[in-house]
């Protein structure tokens, strides 16, 4: 048990470190038989935590369950369920997917991961009106001042989604006047912005949209 808890170990400092292959080349060797009950869950942890890595969003779906299901540290839950309906709506399972980002909400977590579960079950529901409806009280509530960008944003992307390309133009502008501090949410709200402009042809409008996200991004370099 403790040569295989070692490896997982290795294995996860490897992934860390950008190994890729030397944490998959350790994963392979360890003896899964010889970990204790207990331990177990952590060779699916570190399993999944290498898959994402490396982009094998499909592949790490089972192994995130697994570790989810023997999870017994409630802080920790949470996490798992958000991950998990990542991956469904990365693998475009729209079903499964709100169904983690409904059990995340209602189990009060940190307020980040609260927000991100919400605005991404929202995105989820195909309802557009009501949809937007629900992200426009939302940003309405104080605790949520502070990332209308993120908010605003999402609304955008809904209507994007729906192919009304002036709308969802609308609400990034919104989305990036109402930002109150430069980090990567609103970096992205102004690629996604340039982008809409730079098809419509419209460069002029396009070119400062660019240039802040990327002034931004080095800042956090």
């Amino acid at each position: 048990d403790m040569v295989a808890l070692c490896q997982l170990w290795i294995a996860r400092a490897y992934g860390e470190m950008g190994w890729i292959y030397e944490a998959e080349d350790v994963l392979n060797k360890v003896a899964v038989d010889n970990l204790k009950r207990k331990h177990k869950p952590y060779f699916s942890t570190v399993s999944a935590d290498v898959m994402l890595k490396e982009r094998r969003f499909k592949e790490a779906i089972p192994f995130v369950k697994i570790a989810k299901g023997e999870e017994r540290r409630r802080q920790y839950l949470p996490r798992f369920e958000f991950v998990l309906g990542q991956l469904y709506q990365l693998d475009g399972q729209r079903e499964p997917a709100k169904a983690a980002y409904k059990r995340v909400t209602r189990m009060q977590p940190a307020p980040d991961m609260m927000l991100n579960a919400s605005i991404h079950y929202a995105e989820l529901m195909g309802d557009t009106l009501k949809t937007v409806k629900k992200l426009k009280r939302m940003a309405r509530q104080d605790k949520y001042k502070d990332v209308t960008e993120q908010i605003y944003g999402a609304i955008g992307n809904i209507y994007l989604a729906n192919k009304d390309t002036s709308s969802a133009l609308g609400w990034y502008e919104e989305a990036i006047a109402s930002a109150t501090q430069s980090g990567n949410d609103k970096a992205v709200v102004l690629v996604k912005a340039g982008d809409l402009y730079f098809s419509m042809r419209e460069y002029a409008a396009a070119s400062p949209c660019y240039k802040e996200a990327s002034q931004i991004g080095r800042a956090h370099v």
